[in-house]
């Protein structure tokens, strides 16, 4: 009789096979759209390196099918900008080779030192750029290691070595364009296209609910999107070498994507407006049409001068909503359809150089760990752990999460020494020909590719399959020496290992840091907008404002409870307002600077903008708001657009400031006079 009691093995017996079967196979991850493609196309690029490298008989044939491995990316753009960057870091870091080499042919602590410290620059700079220049950084640097401590006992031949170096990453780059070029790898300009359209209809339909009437997402949710259109930026970076005319499409991306991170912006602020009991009901009605303007003339053409600072902040952020869903409907038609966008920008990224000095200070500590190990092992093969610590620890500083890629090297190692030694002693003992070389070596590039396609395992699939290779060290003739490969083994596993430590124990990553430091630097930036030199509202500062939004929203998902994580998200969208008003009001004080007679009031509250005194700022600013209303009665058509948007700046910038005026003054970014309080 089957059991049925309680217990979980009762009720597991009492399943039939068929329902048992269905729910262990539902519960199996779906393979991700084009993973045979992907894989086939990583395999046979990696077969024709070998090959190649074999049939011009390279010495480092191996470097040939781990250059082709690191390039396997899912699009084609992905594959290209990478092996452009590639080629140029690894010549940089041959010429560098050298440089060192020549400098100290029989000093190796000299030798070391500077290997050590041109890669822990190389991960400075890398860490300051994105996408894969900053892979061409630390390919620069790690191509430094292999190639000046592979011949640390041997100088003479550091030439010959930087050749094949070059040589053979020259032959896996080929390898993979043919290959992407004949079976047809995904467009990336087609996937950036697509998601900016599903970004686009989301967007417009926001801005549609702001200018109604109608309640919009909540501001966390805004804030995801905002994160998912800048995401798109890499991908345009990516389409670039796809396209014939690719400058000009991806200006118009980039065009497009500005565009709509302004247009969230502009319908949380018609949000805010539309709240106020005291805006006028018949400019609240016009909203709607407003929105719909094919030009800022037709915009403000039939618009009075309101009464109200509000009713101005309305209508001009209204008048740039429908300002920047032309810039955005002229980014798309250019991205899908060729020709040049009507402005181009240059969008601008943060940069936490607090954390690209201990990225560098990392991979010194590393690197010296790493050496100290080499040297006192005394082991023939210990070079190559200091190779790969110092590769493997370079290229975590590009990833956007060390800590989980360092994890990622502690699992990703042991599977590529397992799966290279059942290639070795298994496979490739019934026959070490080519073909046999491919067929044993396909299942293990399957596995690791498809752990890559999967953002969860990313970082193991990429460790496994790139140093699969590395530790098999394919060569004609195969070697089959076990004490070799078992030593090659240790030596890669305890780079893991300290890679592991150095990453995770040794100064780790930390994101209430970063959350704090970008709170830092945008205390800075409303330190700069209130007492000058401040920026202006453009690109620059739009784009880096909602990269570093975005950016400390990563980090902020890691810390804390799910409570507290959105109080300091919604601090940060606070903050981040903050600094694009205040950008707005001095732009709208600069448009009016030469305009009679609004001039002398745009001059004085200009100055009168002190972080010493943020009540008598406040203060000043509705003063000013209202005598710019006042006056613009007498100011020609043709400024009405200049008098509203400064209007609209002061009145942002104002709301702005006083929402986060408790936080400001606790810590200590903006005080209050004494004249003031006393007032």
């Amino acid at each position: 009789m089957p059991a049925t009691g309680g217990s979980a093995l009762g009720r597991l017996s009492a399943m039939p096979v068929a329902d048992w079967t269905r729910r262990m196979w539902e519960r199996v991850p779906s393979l991700p759209p084009g993973w045979f493609g992907f894989c086939s196309r990583t395999w046979i690029a990696i077969v024709l390196a070998l090959a190649t490298a074999f049939w011009l008989q390279l010495d480092s044939a191996d470097s040939a099918a781990v250059c082709a491995a690191i390039l396997a990316q899912p699009t084609r753009g992905q594959s290209l900008s990478k092996a452009i960057y590639r080629m140029g870091g690894t010549v940089i870091g041959a010429a560098v080779a050298l440089l060192l080499i020549g400098l100290f042919p029989q000093d190796r602590f000299m030798l070391l030192g500077g290997v050590g410290l041109w890669v822990a620059i190389c991960t400075t700079v890398s860490t300051m750029t994105r996408d894969f220049r900053a892979y061409a950084a630390v390919l620069s640097g790690y191509t430094v290691s292999i190639v000046a401590i592979a011949v640390i006992d041997n100088p003479n031949g550091a030439f010959s070595s930087a050749v094949s170096r070059v040589a053979v990453i020259a032959i896996g780059i080929v390898a993979m364009t043919v290959v992407n070029d004949v079976f047809g790898s995904p467009e990336t300009w087609k996937q950036l296209a697509d998601g900016l359209k599903k970004s686009t209809e989301t967007v417009f339909g926001i801005a549609d609910a702001a200018v109604h009437g109608r309640a919009l997402p909540a501001e966390t949710d805004i804030a995801a999107l905002a994160s998912g259109i800048l995401a798109l930026s890499t991908q345009a970076n990516y389409s670039r070498t796809e396209l014939q005319d690719g400058q000009h499409r991806i200006a118009g991306a980039d065009s497009a994507m500005l565009g709509l991170l302004d247009m969230l912006f502009c319908a949380r602020a018609i949000a805010y407006g539309l709240q106020r009991d005291d805006a006028d009901p018949a400019i609240v009605q016009r909203l709607p049409e407003l929105a719909g303007a094919r030009s800022d003339r037709e915009a403000f053409a039939d618009v009075e001068i309101p009464h109200e600072p509000v009713d101005a902040f309305l209508i001009e952020r209204t008048a740039a909503l429908a300002r920047n869903r032309r810039w955005v409907e002229d980014g798309m038609g250019v991205l899908s359809n060729g020709g040049r966008p009507k402005r181009y920008v240059s969008l601008e990224y943060h940069l936490d150089r607090f954390a690209a000095g201990l990225n560098a200070t990392r991979i010194l500590i590393a690197f010296a760990i790493g050496a100290a190990f080499s040297i006192l092992s005394g082991l023939s093969d210990s070079t190559l752990a200091l190779i790969q610590i110092s590769a493997v620890c370079a290229l975590a500083a590009t990833n956007p999460n060390p800590t989980s890629f360092a994890y990622g090297v502690l699992i990703g190692a042991p599977l590529a020494v397992i799966a290279a030694a059942l290639i070795n002693f298994f496979l490739l003992t019934q026959g070490s020909a080519m073909p046999v070389l491919a067929i044993a070596i396909l299942p293990a590039v399957f596995i690791a590719c498809t752990l890559v396609m999967y953002p969860k395992t990313g970082a193991i699939g990429f460790i496994m399959l790139v140093f699969t290779f590395v530790m098999l060290n394919p060569a004609n003739p195969q070697s089959f020496d076990l004490t070799s490969f078992v030593e090659r083994a240790i030596m890669f596993l305890s780079a893991a290992v300290i890679v592991f430590l150095s990453l995770v124990l040794i100064l780790p990553v930390s994101p209430r840091r970063r959350v704090m430091r970008g709170m830092l630097a945008i205390a800075r930036d409303v330190e700069r907008e209130m007492d000058g030199p401040a920026q202006h509202e453009g690109p620059a500062l739009a784009s880096r404002q909602y990269d570093r939004l975005s950016q400390m929203q990563q980090w902020n998902s890691r810390i804390g409870s799910s409570g507290s994580r959105r109080f300091v998200l919604a601090r940060l969208i606070g903050l981040t307002d903050l600094v694009g008003a205040l950008g707005r009001a001095r732009a709208g004080l600069h448009g009016i600077e030469a305009v009679e007679p609004l001039c002398d009031t745009a001059t004085e509250i200009g100055g009168g903008l002190r972080k010493n005194d943020v009540d008598g700022t406040l203060g000043r600013m509705d003063v000013a708001a209202r005598m710019l209303l006042d006056q613009g009665h007498a100011v020609p058509a043709v400024h009405r657009g200049a008098l509203l948007r400064a209007v609209s700046g002061l009145y942002g910038a104002g709301a702005a400031l006083r929402a986060n005026r408790r936080m400001l003054l606790l810590t200590g970014t903006v005080r209050t006079s004494h004249k003031s309080a006393a007032a």
